[in-house]
Parts: structure tokens; sequence; C-alpha cells
């Protein structure tokens, strides 16, 4: 979000890269979700070191594009929540669960109810955003 917001990264964003990384690992070498085939590798050699990094460099550089497309399809959606955020100055967990529901963010379901849609409830007057379209896009 970051580089979508800013422009820039910044050192925050380590954590998050490790944790990704830890991930796209198990991915590659645990689980066998990548070209090198369904097999684990518990102790890659030098040579194929060097492929088990590319296939979870793959996944973190798609991963990344992704969430960025995310972000930018979206972007109207987020700034207008943002700002909503800090008109109130405190939003409780419903009123937030409502909100990303009116802006298509969310499906709307009643979680302490099996899941049964919430259509015929009232939104506690939260807004749909202008502008937004109502939908959220989670891109390619």
């Amino acid at each position: 979000s970051e580089q979508v917001f800013r422009g820039h990264y910044e050192s925050g964003n380590y954590s998050d890269l490790e944790t990704a990384t830890r991930i796209a690992k198990g991915m590659v070498c645990r689980y066998g979700m990548s070209d090198l085939g369904l097999g684990q590798i518990k102790n890659p050699s030098s040579g194929l070191e060097y492929e088990v990094q590319k296939e979870i460099n793959k996944i973190l550089d798609k991963c990344f594009k992704n969430a960025i497309s995310i972000l930018e399809n979206n972007r109207a959606i987020l700034d207008n929540a943002v700002n909503y955020v800090l008109q109130k100055k405190e939003v409780t967990g419903d009123e937030l669960l409502t909100l990303l529901q009116n802006n298509g963010m969310m499906p709307v379901t009643n979680v302490q109810n099996n899941n049964v849609p919430m259509s015929n409830m009232p939104s506690n007057n939260m807004p749909n955003f202008p502008n937004s379209g109502n939908s959220f896009n989670y891109g390619q």
C-alpha cells in the first residue's frame, strides 16, 4: 500500500516481506506449488537452490503485482473510507463492517447467525461512497 498511496516503500514492510517469503518458500519446497514439481524439496543442492529462489521470487512478484492492482483498482473506495474514518474520528467494528459491505468490499452476511444474508437489515445510515461504483475489484 505504501507504493500506491505514497509512491515509495518504507522500512515498515520488512516483516511483511519476511512472512511472504516464508510462505512462498513453503509453497515451493514443502507443498510442491511451483514449476519444480509436486515433490518436497528438503535440502536443495546449490544448483537447485537457485531454481528454488527463482520460483519464490516469481510467486512474490505475482502476489505483489496483484496487490498493487487491487489497491489501484479500488483507490476511490479506499480514499473515501479513509476520509469517512477521519471525519468520524472513531469507528466501531460493526460500522466498519457495514461500511465495507455497502461498498461491495465484503459480502453482506450475518456472522453471528450462520452467515444468513443481511439484505433486509438496516444499514445503520452508513454511506455508499459516491464515484466508487459500489463494487470491489479483486484485480487479475
